[in-house]
């Protein structure tokens, strides 16, 4: 799917925008750097709580439907929490995104071979921005 298909059934859903953000490699998707394949959004306990009475979570704990993945918790390789995250989010296309330099973080504790990548692309575009 596009990025913008993603952000569209994002604002379809009419969350409250201080109850979530999205979070992940959407960032990379909505900037230019790299195809994804779904966006993930981070919500409050409040939300959260609204969302499980109409959806149920699957077996990873995640609220999954039109290529959004949705949880109240992110592994634990996050410096913030994600009411902070929340909170310091950017509005970008009408929808609160959690800062590059958060997205960063948490792919650099991963580790994984696609966040190495995401690294270099997050890397290059910081780089442009600062010139």
């Amino acid at each position: 799917m596009s990025i913008q298909t993603l952000i569209a059934s994002v604002k379809e859903q009419s969350f409250p925008i201080s109850e979530y953000a999205v979070f992940g490699s959407a960032l990379l998707g909505l900037y230019g750097l790299r195809e994804v394949p779904n966006i993930d959004l981070i919500v409050t306990n409040k939300l959260w709580g609204k969302l499980i009475q109409e959806y149920t979570p699957n077996e990873e704990g995640f609220i999954r439907f039109s290529g959004v993945k949705i949880s109240n918790w992110w592994f634990a390789v996050t410096r913030k929490d994600i009411p902070t995250m929340i909170k310091e989010a950017e509005i970008r296309e009408g929808i609160p995104f959690v800062r590059i330099e958060e997205v960063r973080y948490y792919k650099e504790k991963l580790n994984r071979e696609k966040d190495k990548r995401d690294i270099e692309l997050i890397d290059q575009y910081l780089a442009q921005q600062q010139e």
